[in-house]
């Protein structure tokens, strides 16, 4: 803008003398249009607004970017201050979770381990009358295992003058890929646990146990966290097959 001030001021003062020099009454001293020294003040005034509106110019350019870097400001501290509003509402849930937790305390890993035990034992309970048999073949127990046991266990045992009682009894579910595979263990229910302990002592008192050429194995069923802490133990609990019908399970 400055320059075109400046451009204008000389172009109206170039026209003025070019008028005056071609007037009929010949040239016109130009010291005398522009005054002497007043000539050269316009151009001095001239060249000193051509500076001032070039600073304005870049003051204005600086304003600009002195405005994009406060609108960026002002995004950065309205995303912080949303930051803190959500940190402030989770240190609020953090209090009153602290405050319910303090008013009312879970349970100790003490209390946990308590809870386990009994339901431990609880789950033996509920197993104390169920007896495993390994060694039977695939299929001998026909349609009726509860039939097929009562007159296993009669002439596998010598148990004469007691009836036992079983109230159910089939294979543990397992997938078999032939017939060669290891025939399926038995379990069976007694009605009464004292038939289980006495098929147990039976089956101790006579050591190794056959039927139809084949190895028998007896078993009592305990619950999974029993078998394991029981394992270290089994290479002391295990009397050699040759000899042992009963196995710790």
């Amino acid at each position: 803008m400055a320059k075109k001030l400046k451009s204008s001021s000389s172009g109206d003062i170039e026209r003025h003398l070019r008028v005056q020099d071609e007037s009929p009454d010949g040239p016109v001293d130009r010291g005398l249009v522009l005054g002497g020294a007043a000539g050269e003040e316009i151009q001095c005034q001239l060249s000193n607004m051509s500076g001032m509106l070039t600073k304005v110019v870049a003051d204005l350019e600086d304003l600009a970017v002195i405005r994009r870097s406060v609108t960026a400001i002002e995004i950065k501290f309205s995303e912080l201050v949303t930051r803190v509003v959500d940190a402030e509402k989770r240190i609020e849930y953090l209090e009153f979770s602290e405050r319910a937790l303090s008013t009312n305390p879970p349970v100790t890993k003490r209390d946990l381990e308590k809870i386990f035990e009994r339901l431990e034992d609880l789950e033996n309970r509920r197993r104390r009358n169920n007896l495993g048999i390994i060694g039977v073949p695939e299929h001998e127990e026909g349609r009726d295992m509860v039939k097929f046991l009562d007159e296993l266990f009669p002439s596998l045992l010598d148990i004469t003058g007691h009836k036992l009682e079983l109230e159910r009894a089939h294979r543990v579910p397992a997938r078999r890929s032939g017939e060669g595979d290891r025939p399926r263990p038995i379990l069976a229910r007694f009605l009464r646990s004292s038939d289980k302990d006495l098929v147990l002592r039976q089956a101790r008192s006579k050591g190794r146990l056959t039927w139809k050429n084949h190895n028998i194995f007896l078993f009592p069923d305990f619950s999974n966290s029993t078998r394991e802490k029981q394992h270290p133990f089994n290479h002391v609990l295990i009397l050699p097959l040759a000899s042992a019908s009963v196995l710790p399970k």
